[in-house]
């Protein structure tokens, strides 16, 4: 997949933008953003989005993933690189809380297991001793 995003999608948005005729003077600064295309967001057009910096407004010098057919046929997907990292920090803390909660669950399973031999084992002598 990695070799497929190297190759194939940096010049994805540059064909696509030089390929419509009115739009061939932003093809230029189609081919700064295609470097920073990213496989792990699709757009409503289903293609992967590309990592763009804001460049008015309040939140100028702000990364976002942006549709790759912008500014044209775009899509309107908008999602600040700074939600992304949240997102992905958040799902980290998941994954890790339920890998602890898992290795739990074993080490309760192998506890439970080893109290019910041990049980198994007492009645045993306690047959044996009243016999």
């Amino acid at each position: 997949m990695v070799i497929f995003d190297q190759i194939f999608f940096p010049y994805f948005s540059l064909v696509h933008q030089t390929m419509k005729k009115d739009n061939l003077s932003s093809s230029s600064s189609s081919i700064s953003n295609s470097q920073n295309v990213r496989n792990h967001f699709l757009c409503r057009h289903q293609v992967p989005t590309i990592l763009r910096t804001v460049k008015k407004g309040i939140q100028v010098g702000k990364r976002f993933h942006g549709c790759s057919f912008w500014p044209n046929n775009g899509c309107g997907f908008f999602k600040l690189e700074d939600e992304v990292l949240d997102e992905s920090g958040l799902q980290m803390n998941f994954l890790e809380m339920k890998r602890l909660f898992e290795e739990k669950v074993d080490k309760l399973k192998l506890k439970n297991k080893k109290l019910k031999e041990e049980v198994m084992t007492s009645r045993f002598e306690t047959r044996n001793r009243k016999n």
